[in-house]
């Protein structure tokens, strides 16, 4: 990585690339916790593998010998994964409270007077 700017001083940079360092890191650690049909589309899908250009469903699918809309399926199912072990690394690192009724995980809660106890803002709407 080269400094964009002139005013970029040693330690920004370092800094970025270091940023840059951990984001790749994490980004490899993710895709490990998928399938290798799922690792392979997404990253072809995003350009995770270092490709000039997005790989399309159809030719995902062509190389995988799936249809595309079977590509679109596992595209949608690994995204879904990946978010929702984002959200379960953020409840164990910033130890979030789940909802006591929906069992969900919340950043704020609402205290629900009727049964004298915190809830999640979609349970606090519904009663």
């Amino acid at each position: 990585m080269i400094p964009t700017r002139s005013s970029d001083s040693p330690v920004e940079f370092l800094m970025e690339q270091e940023r840059q360092e951990r984001m790749e890191a994490g980004v490899a650690q993710a895709l490990a916790q998928l399938s290798d049909r799922e690792q392979f589309i997404l990253s072809r899908r995003f350009r995770l593998d270092g490709s000039e250009q997005p790989t399309t469903l159809a030719e995902c699918g062509r190389i995988l010998k799936l249809t595309t809309e079977r590509v679109r399926q596992l595209e949608a199912r690994a995204l879904r994964r990946l978010s929702y072990r984002a959200r379960d690394v953020a409840v164990e690192t910033l130890d979030l409270k789940r909802c006591p009724r929906c069992q969900r995980h919340v950043l704020t809660l609402r205290f629900d007077e009727s049964q004298d106890r915190s809830v999640c803002r979609s349970c606090f709407n519904a009663s």
